[in-house]
Formats: structure tokens, C-alpha cells, sequence
């Protein structure tokens, strides 16, 4: 390589080690064995294994990056609440920065956070689209850049940048099964069925895949086979919806007001014991069950519990970078 270089170059390192520790590095790819499965569960297990790769060698960035989004993850899933997240996520997100490493997962996961927690669209697609300038072979980007696209109602869009992500790494769980999403949103089911298929081919108890199987036959008013999926879905709370809230929509598609009624009931005391939210399931269920009034109070109160959080964007270390540079003039209007 160094033949193809000019002489200014010759002198210069090619790649940067990522760490000399031999140990830290083994343990780091454990930990990506399950990261790359791709959900709130498997990267729950990738965890403690990033964290001892940075035991080992603190100095050594990909595990930080990769931690970041498995916490956003675990708020995805319900596991732990946004602000913990974000708190544990940017210590991690940071570090990269500290170590001179931009990583594409760090700014995937400021694109989570962006989008689904603090709803600034706007900054999501600042974010995604310097990421892609950056890592432009990332198909997580696309990924990112894709559901902005549905957000904004472009369905042609969605799909079409999904599958460039797609086509950049089609062996990545991460593109099969978000490929399989784009065509469920989009009301292709038939599509979308072979992309979950061979999602649960290379992980048989992938959770999501299962309930978006589920979903699909729901929808198509298949509901003795919906509930024979959801009721075995674990764990019970999940990555997407929890299993209360997908049997509890099937029951009451089906009439029955009882079965339904103690879905209701099992969510509303989640909803009081834990910290983390169930306000949308409720929300779902209330307006599936024609309960407006009783839906829109929960919406309310998943709208209040967004506004009411301390996370500013003014305040992530992060973005300070971003607000010197000419392309990202409208920073602080944003």
C-alpha cells in the first residue's frame, strides 16, 4: 500500500491499533458475538462483555462506541429508563472522543436518542447525515436515514435507502430484520415474511422477528395463530411491544373483553411499580378497545413524561464539535 502513497505519506501510520491487549481484544468479540444479533436481550449480554474489554484496556474505543448503543437498547426495551441510558450511553460516547476515535455507532446512537427519545428529527438527520459523510459504507446510517424518511412520509424513500443499507451488508441481522420492518410498515406483509424468516434462521429465538410474525398474522385477522406466537414470546417485556400488550389488542379484536381487560389490568400495574413507562401500550389498548378518553390520558401522560425530562440538546459534549461547522449552520436554531 505504501508503494500507492505519496512521499509525505510514506512516513505516516496506515491504521491505528485498536489495542495491543490480546485478552481485552477476545473479550471484546464475545461481546460482539451477541451485539451483532441484534436486540434489547443480546445486547444486554454483550454488556459485561464490553466492560471487560475496558477493564483491560480503557484506551481501547470500539467496546465504548458499542456500549453506547447497547444502553440505548436496554431503554428500547424497557429495561432501564431513557435518562439512565443516555447517562450511561454518553459516558461511553464521550470516551471515543476523549481516545481522537469518531465511531459510526456513536452516531447511531445519538440518532436514537434524537429520534425517539427527545423527537428532534431535525438534529437526528444533522447527525445521520454527517455520520454517512463519514462512514459512508456504515448500513446502520441507512438504517437511520431510512426511518427519518418514514417519519416524514416518504414510504419510496424509506425503502429505497433501507435497501442500500441492505445491499452494503445483507448478512447483518441488524438489515435483514429492519428489512422485514420496512415492508410491515409499508402493509407489504407478504414481503416482509421471508427477511423474518431468515432472521429466526440464524437466531431461532430472536424476540422481535417472533412478534412482528405475530403482528402480520394479527393484521391479517389470523388471530388463534397471532396469539399462539405472542403467548410465547419472552421475555414478556421486550424490544418492540410487550406480550401484554400484543395479546391484550388480539383479545380484544376477538371480543374478548375479560382476557382483554386483564392485559389492561397487568400493564396498569406496571405502569405504577416501575419506573419505565407503559403509557403507549396502555394508549394502544384504550384506543383499540374505543376507550378515547382513557387513551388520550395516557398519550398525555407519554407526552408529559418526554417534555417533562432533563435532557437538552444544548448540553451533550457531543454536538459542540458540530455547531463550529459550516455545514451544520442551523445548529443552535435547531
Amino acid at each position: 500500500l505504501r508503494e500507492l502513497l505519496g512521499d509525505d505519506q510514506h512516513g505516516k501510520q496506515l491504521v491505528k491499533k485498536a489495542t495491543v491487549n490480546l485478552e481485552a481484544y477476545e473479550t471484546y468479540l464475545k461481546g460482539l458475538y451477541y451485539f451483532n444479533q441484534w436486540g434489547d436481550e443480546a445486547m444486554g449480554k454483550a454488556i459485561p462483555f464490553f466492560e471487560k474489554a475496558i477493564e483491560m484496556d480503557d484506551n481501547f474505543g470500539v467496546p465504548h462506541a458499542r456500549l453506547g448503543l447497547c444502553y440505548v437498547f436496554q431503554a428500547f426495551g424497557g429495561k432501564i429508563t431513557w435518562d439512565l441510558a443516555r447517562e450511561k450511553a454518553m459516558k461511553h460516547i464521550e470516551r471515543t472522543r476523549q481516545l481522537g476515535i469518531e465511531t459510526p455507532e456513536a452516531y447511531f446512537a445519538l440518532f436514537i436518542f434524537y429520534t425517539f427519545h427527545q423527537w428532534n428529527w431535525a438534529l437526528a438527520a444533522e447527525i445521520t447525515n454527517k455520520g454517512l459523510e463519514l462512514f459512508p459504507n456504515y448500513s446502520s446510517l441507512y438504517h437511520a436515514l431510512s426511518t427519518l424518511y418514514y417519519i416524514r412520509g416518504n414510504k419510496i424513500a424509506f425503502i429505497e435507502t433501507h435497501k442500500k443499507g441492505f445491499d452494503l451488508d445483507p448478512l447483518s441481522i441488524e438489515m435483514i430484520f429492519f428489512m422485514a420492518v420496512a415492508f410491515i410498515w409499508s402493509q407489504e406483509f407478504e414481503k416482509a415474511l421471508p427477511y423474518l424468516g431468515k432472521v429466526l434462521e440464524m437466531v431461532p429465538d430472536h424476540r422481535a422477528a417472533r412478534e412482528y410474525k405475530g403482528w402480520i398474522a394479527a393484521f391479517r385477522e389470523k388471530y388463534e395463530e397471532a396469539l399462539s406466537i405472542f403467548e410465547r414470546l419472552e421475555p414478556a417485556i421486550g424490544y418492540r411491544l410487550h406480550r401484554s400488550t400484543a395479546l391484550g389488542w388480539v383479545y380484544l379484536k376477538q371480543g374478548k373483553k375479560e382476557k382483554a381487560d386483564a392485559c389492561i389490568r397487568e400493564l396498569t400495574k406496571l405502569e405504577a411499580d416501575q419506573s419505565v413507562g407503559f403509557s403507549l401500550d396502555l394508549a394502544i389498548l384504550f384506543t383499540c378497545a374505543g376507550d378515547f378518553d382513557k387513551a388520550f390520558h395516557y398519550l398525555e401522560k407519554a407526552l408529559h413524561n418526554k417534555v417533562g425530562d432533563s435532557m437538552m440538546c444544548k448540553s451533550d459534549p457531543f454536538l459542540e464539535p458540530l455547531k463550529t461547522d459550516p455545514r451544520f449552520r442551523n445548529m443552535e436554531a435547531l
